[in-house]
């Protein structure tokens, strides 16, 4: 019998270890190539409009990102190997597709949240139904180029079966020796992650890191591994000691700081409040008229006759309507991780209504949306409202998006403001310009030429039709003497999410649209505030957010706001303004800081009025600032402490 060459047995020893492993091996390495090219993606689809990372940047800035994922890639191939050949490379295919999928709804998320995806999401899963149409509209067709490897892998496995048919398959001890190297390849790739994290602990997982600071600095699978695990090893615990002094010395110091209220303290004593959330509403539709069409004729006249924040910051972060109205209410910033509005309902909250009902006031909130929507029937209460009007108080003849109309809310809300014993405090949310503003033709008055059919296009229209409705309102409440018994606020609630419409920059007049323009235009949103008689109308100049809202009204209100925990501070009262977001971006009077994980030199800074690069590092005292006020807000919310905190 003919012995075989030499030659030919070392081919067929290789042909054999590649039918074992090759198609394992493909399978990772390209999946961990869409994992590190999503992950390089993210930052710059985020609200803050970060510059997209190259990879020799990234490399540098992150490389946990490329060693853990990998690592995390690698260490269930041993267990794979337990499989057949044809189980195993179907099986490996099949996680590629689950963790891909993973990983695209990452980036749609940041591209509305501008945060991943997080075992804590799972408690606003009865959200999705409210929200479908708006998660639609963020796919984007090149999503779906990341799923291309699965149809060519399964055509793959076609030409694989009948080439390992004449190829003797190996052993399980063989197959378990194979799988040797990748998991010790995988253990030495993942020290030095494991050094960074203990080293780096406080800062990854502290009260106020953001995931997407985690999933940028260790990678989307490690992230989502780790976030897995925390979720399901760590319950609400009690605030540490020294915690809880560490909060105690922050509001001392807030305290002993806060200017003597301002010659306006009290302007408005006895008068009504009126509270109106303007959805979606941004700062840039004030004063806009695009071929000669105001878009927010009303609004605009409003802010003559108002004190009116023209650099105002929406501070929201996963819970959007809810993020804001708990940052008006309670003076307090939005969570890290999650939603305040699913996680931490039961709390009890002491804000401007419940401020208000200890003085007297009457108060109720009205939206013509599901009581348990947004926990609003757990929450309202805990706020201080007394009464709430909810889609089942409405006669919902007509819908825009999913809820009342306007017109319909506006109109039903006049009688019962009508049978409010004085003084009374109503919150009224509006929703017919919520995202994706497709409200109906008979509604669109405006002609907008090539925007028209465009997402900023359908947004115009939609604010378009929510000004007309306010002018409406408003017009009544002058008329029936209303107006100037109260005082309204109305407020944007959060952005639009339209940082990637092409025309945003032209119609702004804008001729480029970089990361400042992105900056100072996508987190505006307008406040208003009007005094009875149109007292005091000003544009205050200053950065705020919406955190000063509570603090500045309660004031002009002749309320002492002091015996409770508000973070913001009374505009009128001497002082500099700053606006703090949840990535631990922020902007004062004079600068725009956009944060970036790690040191401060990562991060971008800008003059405000110059849009001109500077140097970060002066502002580094600052940056410190902003993180410790996120991190006391969060660890009075995580540990329920304003009942322990009322002075």
């Amino acid at each position: 019998m003919a012995r075989p060459s030499s030659s030919t047995v070392p081919e067929q020893s290789l042909a054999a270890w590649l039918a074992e492993v090759g198609p394992v091996a493909v399978i990772v390495m390209v999946l961990w190539a869409k994992l590190i090219h999503i992950g390089m993606r993210l930052p710059s689809v985020s609200w803050a409009g970060a510059e997209p990372l190259h990879l020799v940047a990234a490399m540098r800035a992150y490389p946990d990102m490329f060693t853990a994922t990998l690592a995390a890639l690698l260490l269930p191939v041993p267990l794979l190997m337990l499989l057949p050949r044809l189980p195993r490379a179907l099986f490996t295919l099949a996680i590629s597709a689950a963790l891909t999928t993973v990983a695209v709804a990452d980036l749609i998320h940041v591209r509305f949240y501008a945060d991943v995806t997080s075992v804590s999401a799972l408690a606003q899963t009865p959200m999705l139904t409210w929200v479908l149409d708006s998660v639609q509209t963020l796919i984007d067709p090149s999503d779906f180029v990341y799923f291309a490897d699965i149809p060519v892998g399964l055509l793959a496995l076609v030409w694989y079966l009948r080439w390992i048919r004449p190829l003797p398959a190996r052993d399980l001890a063989g197959r378990m020796r194979l799988g040797l190297t990748p998991m010790i390849a995988a253990l030495l790739l993942v020290l030095p992650t494991m050094r960074f994290v203990w080293n780096d602990s406080r800062s990854l997982f502290g009260y106020s890191t953001i995931r997407l600071e985690v999933a940028s600095a260790i990678g989307l699978l490690p992230y989502h591994l780790t976030d897995l695990a925390l979720g399901l090893a760590l319950r609400p615990h009690d605030v540490s000691a020294p915690d809880l002094a560490r909060v105690r010395a922050f509001l001392d110091r807030k305290a002993q700081s806060t200017p003597p209220p301002s010659e306006l303290f009290g302007i408005a004593k006895g008068k009504n409040l009126i509270v109106l959330s303007a959805e979606s509403t941004q700062a840039f539709v004030i004063g806009l008229e695009i071929d000669g069409q105001p878009i927010a004729p009303n609004l605009t006249a409003l802010t003559r006759e108002s004190i009116y924040l023209a650099n105002n910051y929406e501070p929201t972060h996963l819970g959007s309507t809810a993020d804001a109205e708990f940052s008006i209410m309670q003076s307090l910033y939005p969570l890290p991780v999650g939603v305040m509005a699913a996680r931490y309902a039961r709390n009890e909250y002491r804000g401007m209504p419940a401020l208000l009902a200890e003085q007297g006031y009457g108060t109720f909130v009205a939206v013509g949306a599901m009581p348990h929507f947004w926990n609003m029937n757990q929450l309202h209460p805990r706020y201080g409202f007394q009464r709430a009007y909810y889609e089942q108080q409405f006669q919902v003849n007509e819908r825009v998006i999913a809820w009342i109309s306007d017109r319909e809310f506006f109109t039903q809300m006049r009688p019962i403001l009508m049978d409010q014993h004085e003084p009374f405090m109503g919150f009224m949310l509006s929703s017919s310009s919520h995202h994706p503003y497709t409200i109906p033709e008979h509604l669109r008055t405006l002609k907008l030429g090539k925007l028209e059919g465009t997402m900023l296009g359908d947004y115009l229209h939609a604010v378009h039709y929510f000004d007309q409705e306010l002018g409406t309102f408003i017009g009544w409440m002058r008329e029936s003497g209303l107006l100037d018994r109260s005082v309204l606020v109305v407020y944007g609630d959060h952005q639009g999410f339209l940082s990637g419409e092409a025309d945003l920059p032209g119609i702004l007049g804008f001729s480029e649209w970089n990361e400042y323009h992105h900056f100072k235009v996508v987190k505006r949103t307008p406040i208003v505030i009007r005094l009875p008689g149109g007292a005091a109308a000003q544009e205050f100049q200053g950065a705020s957010s919406h955190l000063d809202v509570a603090p500045t009204v309660l004031g002009l209100l002749g309320v002492d706001s002091s015996s409770t925990v508000l973070l913001g501070r009374d505009v009128m009262r001497p002082g500099e303004g700053l606006a703090i977001f949840r990535d631990g971006s922020f902007a004062d009077e004079s600068h725009y800081f956009v944060n970036r994980f790690g040191r401060t030199l990562a991060s971008r800074c800008y003059e405000a009025t110059t849009a001109e690069l500077i140097d970060c590092e002066p502002l580094d005292e600052v940056r410190q600032q902003v993180r410790e006020r996120l991190e006391v807000s969060d660890i009075i919310v995580q540990g329920d402490l304003i009942p322990q905190l009322r002075r």
